[in-house]
């Protein structure tokens, strides 16, 4: 009938890494709690997203953290080329990465919520969300269905946030493609490539180049990551020019373009009864490295939404404060200063630096691996080198 809608306690909008370990954090912190929370998930697994499929160590360090287990195809690398304007340095780092594709990686985290008894419906697609009175109404195309709690885990341009949310727009669109690549040097090394060249004229951002596997034969996916408003036209003519010198085979190439959300320290988080996690927060605005970051962004709001629960207080007053104060809050912090420092004008110099100091790049090699988090202690010993370089130059 007109007018019915379904009551739930917790709706979880995206079953991506970040809604997969919120709802398999509260699961693990609080399992008393589970039979209270829906996953949605507008596609069904796999579906497909646009990522360069980079997991670090501490990525899957989390989810074993969390109970999961995957068994997933993926190339795995030992160490990154880094390409500046003054030259190429190797930066060896065993287990840097690993890299796959993101909908068989989606899909089998995301195959552990019904394991553990957490409801999740596919094909379920958020049309709209407004708040009434205490709770919220989800307007999807299954139904309406009336949460006391709401997590945002749609994307950086999902509808949680649009709607609940009086915050400017911040996304930047980047640009991927992938191609068959057999023999390519990222293989047959186990490398991935960080290309910062444009940073020197002033782009704020780098190209890469990974290494994966599709149907087991050897491709490369291959991006822009830039925070900078540009057009898909644009994007992609300039990936394009990229692939070519590169000798990649642009013919047989798919072209992907998606939005992302920086982290910033007035990003929204939190709201009386919602709650943003991973992308749809903001992402490393240094690297755009989102997969470790939003299974940590879960597993914060995991604990608020168990407090939540508890005290059948869904205002969230301390959550923003406490991802803050977080280790998570405080090395988004630090990325997105370092990012502030590194595409600016002090490109050239600290880039000179960094390619002349083997042991800032073996710090690099570890914080790309996630054996090494950023913290201030790291950044304070990061700065003393790069002024003591600067101080040579």
């Amino acid at each position: 009938m007109a007018g019915k809608f379904e009551e739930r306690d917790v709706v979880i909008v995206g079953s991506g890494p970040a809604g997969c370990a919120t709802a398999l954090g509260l699961r693990t912190y609080a399992p008393e709690f589970t039979s209270k929370v829906l996953v949605i998930e507008a596609l069904r697994h796999p579906r497909e997203k646009v990522c360069a499929g980079g997991v670090n160590g501490r990525a899957w360090h989390l989810l074993e953290d969390l109970g999961v287990s995957l068994d997933a195809p993926f190339v795995e690398v030992d160490r990154g080329l880094i390409r500046t304007a003054l030259g190429d340095k190797w930066v060896e780092s065993p287990g840097m990465t690993r890299v796959l594709q993101r909908d068989s990686f989606d899909a089998a985290v995301a195959a552990h919520l019904p394991e553990n008894k957490i409801e999740l419906r596919e094909g379920v697609r958020l049309e709209r969300v407004r708040r009434v009175g205490s709770k919220f109404d989800l307007e999807t195309s299954a139904g309406t269905i009336r949460a006391s709690a709401v997590v945002g885990a749609d994307g950086p341009v999902g509808v949680v946030r649009k709607c609940l949310f009086d915050a400017p727009d911040k996304t930047c669109l980047m640009a991927m493609a992938t191609c068959p690549a057999t023999g390519h040097y990222t293989h047959t090394r186990s490398a991935v490539m960080l290309d910062f060249c444009k940073a020197a004229e002033g782009a704020h951002g780098y190209r890469w180049i990974f290494p994966f596997l599709n149907d087991g034969e050897e491709w490369v996916n291959v991006g822009i990551c830039e925070w900078k408003h540009r057009s898909a036209r644009e994007l992609k003519d300039d990936l394009v020019g990229y692939m070519r010198s590169q000798d990649l085979d642009v013919d047989r190439a798919g072209f992907r373009f998606f939005p992302e959300r920086p982290f910033h320290p007035r990003n929204p988080f939190s709201a009386p009864g919602v709650l943003l996690v991973g992308d749809a927060a903001g992402i490393d605005p240094f690297f755009g490295e989102g997969i470790s970051y939003g299974i940590e962004y879960g597993m914060l709001a995991a604990l608020s939404l168990a407090a939540a629960l508890e005290h059948n207080d869904f205002t969230f007053q301390n959550h923003t404060s406490t991802l803050k104060w977080s280790r998570l809050g405080k090395e988004l912090m630090i990325t997105w200063m370092a990012a502030g420092l590194f595409y600016s004008r002090w490109h050239l110099p600290l880039a000179r630096v960094g390619m002349s100091d083997d042991y800032l790049l073996y710090l690099l090699g570890d914080v790309l691996a996630g054996r090494l988090r950023p913290s201030k202690k790291l950044a304070a010993k990061m700065l003393f080198r790069v002024a003591k370089g600067l101080l040579k130059l």
